[in-house]
């Protein structure tokens, strides 16, 4: 390349333009700096709106930097047609874009929809939020596992079982005017995978919920976690107009619905360790019901009786609804949790429909 006083004087130009964009850090030195780096998520919160704290972070010390002056940048002039108005085929900014997705929203049906593991999981643990939704505010109810509960018998084959407890599990949902779902996994065989998520994905936007209800994130089996997360990748992904766009889906949501998290069992963690609720509702005047949709599933009395070593399996989900009622001073509760990462829902809408206690 032939190097000549007017190309120097080019490259000086440049640099000279280069300058002026591009914040100048002379002051900075080691100290300003403390690894190691720790990012932390979008808001300073977890997923359940706990604040996170950072023992150790970036201090960037932007009093002592010398920033350069930018230069404002001019304003494009709108291209105007012969009348005054926008030349066709410029595109315009719709000034109520948010009023109208808003009522979008809100012309959406008030659907709510628990994704569980197994059949008669729901009834156990979030059955009177549903009935209760579906006595005082009409709200259409769908109630899926994510298995058939195939493994769910000492004597039984697996598609006998099956059968018998998917037949329980529409039997149940019937008595409050719910539809059952089943997405066909097997037990013991729930995993987060592309087939799992698609179906999960797929039934979100065919019921189109509004709220959705699913397992604790951490729980004594792997079922009920796997479960958990694929219903939270698919209450994300469900928004997503692109996600699984090739799979001939119904349309995406207008929006993530509200994602709530039920008691695991017994409370507690895999190590035993307490996970509390962040709030509860009451479901004293619903917990009949609530015991007849648990008794539908008569083929798990034998099950668990010879597995578990739990009898009067019924009676045990009384005494866990007093448990929590007594925490909240009502005769019966259950107890959820909000999913509350960045960009879902947050406000309670669940709470707001049945109070909080």
């Amino acid at each position: 390349m032939l190097y000549n006083k007017q190309h120097g004087a080019e490259l000086k130009r440049k640099a000279a333009r280069v300058a002026r964009l591009v914040p100048l850090m002379p002051r900075l030195g080691p100290e300003t700096f403390r690894p190691p780096i720790v990012w932390g998520p979008f808001d300073g919160v977890d997923d359940e709106g706990v604040p996170l704290v950072e023992d150790r972070v970036m201090d960037l010390s932007l009093d002592r930097m010398q920033l350069p002056t930018r230069r404002q940048l001019p304003q494009p002039r709108p291209q105007m047609g012969p009348q005054g108005g926008p030349r066709p085929g410029i595109p315009v900014e719709v000034p109520d874009k948010k009023m109208r997705r808003s009522k979008a929203m809100d012309s959406e049906p008030n659907v709510v929809l628990s994704v569980l593991a197994h059949p008669d999981d729901a009834e156990f643990l979030c059955a009177g939020a549903l009935i209760r939704l579906a006595q005082e505010h009409r709200w259409q109810v769908h109630i899926a596992s994510m298995t058939p509960g195939d493994c769910g018998s000492m004597e039984l084959p697996a598609d006998q079982i099956a059968a018998i407890r998917r037949q329980e599990g529409a039997r149940a949902a019937g008595l409050i005017g719910a539809v059952y779902h089943c997405l066909e996994e097997r037990d013991l065989r729930v995993f987060y995978a592309e087939g799992p998520l698609e179906r999960v994905t797929r039934l979100l936007r065919q019921v189109r919920p509004r709220i959705v209800l699913t397992h604790s994130p951490a729980d004594y089996m792997l079922d009920h976690e796997m479960t958990s997360t694929l219903t939270r990748a698919a209450a994300f992904g469900a928004a997503v107009p692109n996600f699984f766009a090739d799979r001939g889906m119904p349309p995406a949501l207008p929006h993530i619905p509200h994602l709530y998290y039920c008691d695991p069992i017994e409370g507690k963690d895999a190590l035993g360790r307490p996970v509390e609720p962040g709030f509860r509702v009451d479901i004293s005047g619903v917990l009949d019901t609530k015991a007849s949709m648990l008794a539908a599933h008569a083929s798990q009395r034998d099950w668990l009786l010879k597995h578990h070593g739990m009898d009067q399996y019924v009676q045990s989900m009384r005494d866990w609804g007093r448990q929590r009622g007594k925490e909240a001073g009502v005769a019966h509760a259950e107890g959820f949790r909000q999913h509350l990462g960045h960009s879902y829902p947050q406000d309670n809408l669940l709470g707001q429909l049945l109070g909080v206690v």
